[in-house]
C-alpha cells in the first residue's frame, strides 16, 4: 500500500492551504485544512483524507499546532544547512484589499483582527474561508465567495511559530513569508515576527509587487530568499543575483513548456534552463565543491508562470 502523509508541519503551515485555481478545496471531515485533490482522489470514508478509488494511494490531512513546530526544530536543529520555513504561501481571506491593509487597521468582518496582524499573532477566521477569485475559476472576478464546507477556525501566528523553536535552542536562519501567497513583499517589515536569535529572512514569491519593495527589506538588514520563481533571466532574477538573494526556481517539473524544465525526470540531466540557473549561481561566491564551476548556458527564458487570482 502507498500511504502519503501530508503534514502541515512538514510544509510547515498550519491554518490551511490553498485551493487549485479550477475547483473550491474540499475539507475533510473535522479537518480545517482544505485541499483540491489530485485527480483520481476522492474525500476519504474512514479516515481525515484523501484516496484512490482502489484505496492504494492514501493521503492523509492532519492539523498541527504552533508547538508541534519545537518537534520539527528538535529533529533539525543540529544541521545549520537546514532553514525553517514557517507557513510556505500564508493567503489570509484571499483579498487583495485586506492583505495590504495596515497591521493595526479594523479587523474585517468574519475574523479577529486584520490579515497582518493574524498573520504576526494569530488569531480567527469566524465565517470560513472566504476567497476572492479574479482568472481561471469561471466565478465573477472581483466577486468574494465564501468555500464549501468551511466553518470557523484557528490560525497560529508566526511569532508563536518563531518562539517555539527558538524554545528548542534552534538557532537555523527562519524564513517568514509575507502575506498574499508569499508575495506582497511590501507588507514583510510592518508584519514579521521578532526573533531573538537574529537569524530571521523574508521568503518571498515572485507573485506580487517589484524588486524596489524587496530591496527595502535588504536595506532594513534583513536577507531574503526567494523561495518560488518563476523565469530565469527576468528583472527579478537579475536583481536576485546582483543583490545575492536567495534564488529557487519554482519547480522541477514541466510549467507549461518544456523549455522550462530544469533536468530530464527519467534521465536526470540537465536542461537548458537547468544550464542556465546553474550558470547564474556560478557567478556568486562558492559555497562548496559539490558542483564545480564554471558551466556554459545556452538557455533561453522560459514563459511566464500565470498569476493567481
Amino acid at each position: 500500500m502507498k500511504c502519503l502523509r501530508l503534514l502541515t508541519a512538514i510544509a510547515l503551515s498550519v491554518a490551511a492551504t490553498h485551493p487549485a485555481l479550477a475547483a473550491d478545496p474540499i475539507f475533510p471531515p473535522g479537518v480545517r485544512v482544505g485541499l483540491t485533490p489530485l485527480v483520481g482522489l476522492t474525500a476519504a470514508k474512514t479516515f481525515a483524507g484523501f484516496e484512490s478509488n482502489d484505496q492504494s494511494v492514501k493521503v492523509l490531512v492532519t492539523e498541527l499546532p504552533a508547538d508541534a513546530y519545537a518537534e520539527v526544530a528538535n529533529a533539525f536543529k543540529g544541521n545549520p544547512a537546514v532553514m525553517f520555513e514557517l507557513f510556505n504561501e500564508p493567503f489570509g481571506t484571499n483579498v487583495y484589499a485586506n492583505w495590504v491593509a495596515g497591521i493595526n487597521s479594523s479587523a474585517p468582518s468574519g475574523q479577529s483582527a486584520s490579515d497582518l496582524s493574524i498573520l504576526r499573532n494569530g488569531g480567527t477566521y469566524d465565517n470560513g474561508y472566504w476567497y476572492q477569485c479574479n482568472n481561471g475559476c469561471n466565478l465573477t472576478g472581483g466577486t468574494e465567495y465564501l468555500a464549501a464546507n468551511t466553518g470557523p477556525f484557528q490560525v497560529a501566528g508566526m511569532q508563536a511559530m518563531v518562539n517555539a523553536i527558538r524554545a528548542t535552542g534552534a538557532t537555523n536562519v527562519i524564513l517568514s513569508n509575507p502575506i498574499g501567497w508569499a508575495g506582497q513583499i511590501q507588507t514583510w517589515l510592518s508584519a514579521m515576527p521578532t526573533d531573538p536569535a537574529g537569524q530571521l529572512a523574508a521568503g518571498w514569491h515572485e507573485d506580487g509587487t517589484g524588486t524596489s519593495d524587496a530591496q527595502a527589506v535588504l536595506a532594513a538588514g534583513f536577507p531574503i530568499v526567494i523561495t518560488e520563481a518563476y523565469s530565469i533571466g527576468d528583472a527579478t532574477f537579475t536583481w536576485a543575483m546582483a543583490n545575492h538573494v536567495g534564488f529557487s526556481y519554482w519547480a522541477w517539473v514541466d510549467w507549461g513548456s518544456p523549455n522550462s524544465v530544469l533536468m530530464n525526470a527519467q534521465t536526470h540531466a540537465p536542461g537548458n534552463q537547468g544550464t542556465s540557473l546553474k550558470s547564474s549561481y556560478c557567478t556568486q561566491p562558492s559555497v562548496n565543491s559539490a558542483s564545480p564551476c564554471p558551466i556554459t548556458s545556452t538557455a533561453s527564458p522560459p514563459p511566464r508562470r500565470p498569476t493567481r487570482g
